[in-house]
């Protein structure tokens, strides 16, 4: 099975970039009544970043025939929230830079960064109330299971967790289940494609998760990780770098062929082949991250996934 589907990658990235473009302006016009300081660090707090999660709301609402315009609210909420949860996690994990700049809690303080989180939070649930309660029950538990996630990562894991994987789909997970079943949502597309729609996100989040604790591996960041490093190599089944790369890289194989049949189930359009070559499509830009050695594991890890 072909991850592209026959699409261009360069068409993809237009259109990923033109998605990108439209929450940009529509998150410039959300936050447009704050003034002063506060305006200043809601704007560098969502700054930048790749709106992946919310472009991932926009795609799944047009491959099940809704419009861009329908998905917008969500797709921003997904991302203030996202932003949010990256300003508390650097003072969580004590991360001095974000996206090439001083994280917030270093630029503008804890107590301030803590504020303005706390207050895009309600502000992106408010956002989601159009789409009906159930739209924003399921924030609240997305962002309730992702504070889990965190707190299992600094406090490490209760008898009820049982498994990285477990730490994986609430940690990160939950925020693209939402974001996914946001955008379904937004298409009116119906329960059916709703529960479709999120098991994607939920699995893409995993994928995300792993492919980003695979590059801190890679990149030799094991000494004095987090709980839930500690946690992914013992699920990889430990050994050296190399051997938890081996077995992790057919892990990841299996949940893009995963990944590429819940999407088949999608009506067939552009948009369903986008979609379908997004798990790879991101597993490149995470990879990337690692230099040469993990554009070497992707290709890796394509060639399992194409023998399965």
């Amino acid at each position: 099975m072909d991850l592209s589907l026959g699409i261009d990658l360069e068409v993809l990235r237009q259109y990923v970039e033109s998605r990108k473009s439209m929450i940009e302006s529509a998150l410039e016009s959300v936050v447009k009544n704050y003034e002063g300081e506060v305006l200043e660090i809601v704007n560098y707090m969502s700054r930048g970043g790749k709106r992946f999660r919310g472009v991932l709301t926009i795609l799944v609402c047009e491959s099940l025939g809704g419009r861009v315009e329908d998905a917008i609210d969500a797709a921003v909420a997904v991302e203030l929230v996202h932003a949010a949860s990256l300003a508390l996690d650097d003072i969580i994990d004590l991360d001095y830079i974000r996206r090439g700049s001083l994280s917030s809690w270093i630029k503008y303080g804890v107590s301030k960064t803590v504020l303005i989180a706390n207050m895009l939070i309600p502000k992106a649930q408010l956002m989601i109330e159009r789409y009906g309660f159930e739209a924003l029950v399921k924030v609240i538990e997305a962002w309730l299971h992702a504070t889990s996630g965190e707190v299992i990562d600094v406090f490490g894991p209760g008898p009820g967790i049982a498994s990285y994987e477990t730490l994986a789909r609430l940690k990160t997970g939950a925020v693209f289940r939402a974001a996914t079943f946001l955008g379904a949502k937004a298409a009116r597309a119906g329960k059916p494609y709703e529960d479709l729609a999120a098991t994607f996100g939920e699995n893409l989040g995993v994928l995300y998760q792993v492919a980003d604790d695979l590059v801190d591996v890679i990149t030799n960041k094991i000494e004095g990780g987090s709980r839930g490093l500690e946690m992914f190599i013992e699920w990889a089944g430990g050994g050296n770098v190399e051997e938890i790369v081996s077995k992790v890289s057919s892990k990841i194989a299996g949940m893009l062929e995963k990944l590429v049949a819940i999407v088949m189930k999608f009506p067939n359009n552009q948009y369903r082949d986008y979609l379908a070559t997004v798990p790879g499509y991101m597993l490149y830009g995470m990879l990337r991250e690692a230099g040469d050695t993990g554009e070497e594991v992707f290709k890796r890890i394509m060639k399992l996934y194409l023998k399965t």
